[in-house]
C-alpha cells in the first residue's frame, strides 16, 4: 500500500494492474496532482497526462483517498478533459 497524499513532489510510483502497467510522478504539493504514463496512455496518445488522483475503490463507491493499494481500482480525474479514468483491478504498486 502507498499513502500517495505523503509522497515527496517528483516521487514516482510504478503501478502494474491487471491490464496495464503505469508511472505515476508526483508534480507538486497539493497532494494528489501528478503525472501519468503508460499503459492507456501510451497506447493511445504516446504521451504522459497530469491528473488528480481521487484514490482507489474496490469497484464501489466507496473511494480511499490518498491511498493505492493492490485488489484496489485507481481512480483519477484527466486535467485536460475533466475526465474520469480508472484502471483495471491493482496486481503491484511501487515507490521507486
Amino acid at each position: 500500500m502507498v499513502q500517495y497524499d505523503k509522497l515527496d513532489v517528483g516521487a514516482k510510483v510504478i503501478v502494474k494492474t491487471k491490464n496495464s502497467t503505469y508511472i505515476l510522478e508526483k508534480d507538486d504539493d497539493s497532494r494528489y496532482d501528478t503525472y501519468i504514463s503508460g499503459g492507456y496512455f501510451e497506447r493511445k496518445y504516446g504521451r504522459k497526462f497530469k491528473v488528480h488522483i481521487n484514490g482507489c475503490t474496490y469497484g464501489g463507491s466507496i473511494l480511499a483517498i490518498g491511498k493505492i493499494e493492490v485488489d484496489m481500482i485507481l481512480e483519477a480525474v484527466i486535467e485536460e478533459s475533466n475526465r474520469t479514468f480508472t484502471t483495471s483491478r491493482i496486481k503491484d504498486v511501487e515507490v521507486v
